[in-house]
């Protein structure tokens, strides 16, 4: 991950129960947001980016906001995934190309 993204700003201390990261690349701007929390078994991983799935019932919400986030961010030209690589809980990696396309 950091590999791949060494410019990224922390916001908040890692190792906190929360922490955000941002920066600028060459062609996009990538924005990091991981807990700490139970984190998301891999069962439901491919659960997570359709409309109105939730993982547990604990949580408030209508299983909207993981879809629309990443529909728009397609829209954008970009992604949002979960790093899979990171296992102390959950990080999603939200990145937009900087550049859009004037005829899009």
């Amino acid at each position: 991950f950091h590999e791949r993204y060494p410019h990224l700003k922390v916001i908040f201390e890692p190792g906190s129960a929360f922490a955000w990261q941002t920066g600028p690349l060459v062609a996009s701007v990538v924005d990091v947001v991981e807990d700490k929390g139970k984190g998301i078994p891999e069962a439901d991983r491919d659960l997570m980016f359709k409309f109105f799935t939730k993982v547990d019932d604990l949580s408030e919400g209508l299983g909207l906001g993981l879809p629309l986030a990443k529909r728009h961010a397609l829209n954008l030209g970009g992604n949002l995934w979960l790093d899979d690589t990171y296992h102390e809980g959950c990080r999603f990696i939200l990145e937009i190309p900087l550049n859009q396309n004037e005829n899009d």
